[in-house]
């Protein structure tokens, strides 16, 4: 009996023995401490002990809608079932632990077993906050623990999260732009939402990508795959460095509509045709894709259909523009039902020749054609130089800080 009582126990043993061990108030991990965790974490993974993860994991994270969408998609992380193949090539080596405020910082790096010397190591970076809960380390998601005293505001359809610092009365009119423009979008895919966005605004490009351990940038949306469809609304969010950013919004709708797939001309052209570009519009979008037909800058569909997603992103200059203007070209020319199964079908098939002819009995050059001359039917905008006294600004541009060096984010060719 006593044989079958310990038999039951020692699988807990370990995950047991650790937490006793971390129960204590010092206000900095050790990196002693950091390799006892990632030991721990990476035994536990090993199994696939869901219910041994949550153990080590902050309720803040874990006891959130989007716990396991977070874990295995952010930050180069990997899904559950994939960690047993990976520890089987790769073992943890803790290369840095720092303390910054609450929370500590373990950096490490999964390095290749395999010694041949036909081959270089491989070597995968990550990165884990760490924080103390009930008196013992446990590892948390940088987007709860850096924005714990952030301040929050509603709005009709998103609940933003800021710095205390910002003065949310200064960015109303960006946040009602932003509310019109969710509502277009909506109107766009004929659907309803009841609940609200999470939207966090950081600081700087810096904190926007280090919310989810991703590289600097001016916004983001994590996106999940399409098995996650059923999350709810409030799992998914909005990073941006300002309070309207309708490009980042849309490709969050985009995939609450179900239309999630891996085709970046599906994914940006979206996000283009509904939300726009840096600093342009929608509809100026639009606009600039007939200018860049006129100077023959725009690149023939099969080339860009058949282009690397690498060269894609690097041309974005144009390759978004085009993109954005086909899914408005397809969604007005032939419904939204029609191009909810193109899309559909590109999640199965990179060949969109194909994919054309069986949606839209169309072949590339016949579309190509008929895009074409939709474009040269926009009409161009009459822009001017001065503002009219009747508009209301979304964005100032007044500089009394004078501290505006032009430091946004462009594409260096």
């Amino acid at each position: 009996m006593y044989k079958k009582i310990i038999k039951s126990l020692f699988g807990g043993l370990m995950i047991s023995l650790f937490i006793s061990c971390q129960e204590r108030n010092n206000d900095t991990v050790t990196k002693q401490e950091a390799i006892e965790m990632i030991n721990q974490y990476t035994h536990v993974l090993a199994k696939g002990d869901s219910s041994g993860i949550l153990q080590l994991w902050s309720s803040r994270s874990s006891a959130k809608p989007d716990f396991w969408y977070m874990h295995a998609y952010v930050g180069g992380r990997l899904q559950l079932s994939q960690w047993t193949d990976f520890l089987i090539s790769f073992v943890p080596e803790v290369q840095d632990v720092h303390t910054s405020g609450k929370h500590s910082i373990i950096d490490l790096i999964w390095v290749e077993r395999d010694s041949s010397s036909t081959h270089e190591r491989r070597l995968v970076e990550m990165r884990y906050y760490v924080t103390q809960e009930k008196k013992r380390w446990v590892f948390i998601n940088p987007i709860d623990i850096l924005t714990q005293d952030w301040g929050s505001y509603k709005s009709d359809h998103f609940i933003y999260h800021f710095p205390k610092e910002i003065r949310i009365a200064d960015h109303i009119n960006e946040i009602r732009a932003s509310d019109e423009s969710f509502d277009r979008m909506l109107r766009f895919f004929e659907i309803e939402m009841a609940e609200r966005m999470h939207f966090y605004t950081p600081r700087n490009a810096q904190e926007c990508g280090e919310l989810i351990l991703h590289p600097p940038a001016n916004g983001y949306a994590p996106l999940p795959p399409k098995s996650w469809l059923e999350h709810p609304v409030a799992s998914y969010k909005i990073i941006s460095t300002s309070f309207y950013h309708p490009h980042e919004v849309a490709h969050s709708l985009t995939a609450l509509a179900g239309i999630v797939c891996d085709n970046h001309i599906v994914s940006e052209g979206f996000a283009v045709a509904l939300g726009g570009v840096t600093a342009t519009s929608e509809d100026l979008t639009l606009v600039e894709s007939r200018n860049l037909l006129e100077a023959s800058m725009l690149i023939p569909l099969a080339e860009l259909f058949s282009m690397p997603t690498s060269e894609y992103f690097q041309k974005n200059y144009i390759t978004y523009y085009e993109s954005g203007a086909l899914i408005r070209f397809l969604q007005e020319q032939f419904g939204m039902e029609r191009l909810r199964l193109f899309c559909s079908e590109t999640e199965d098939s990179d060949n969109l020749a194909e994919i054309l002819k069986d949606v839209y009995d169309l072949s590339v050059s016949s579309l190509e054609h008929q895009f074409h001359e939709f474009l040269l039917n926009t009409e161009k905008l009459d822009i001017g130089y001065e503002i009219p006294p009747e508009v209301t600004p979304v964005f100032s541009m007044e500089d009394p800080e004078n501290d505006d060096t032009g430091d946004g984010d462009y594409l260096r060719l």
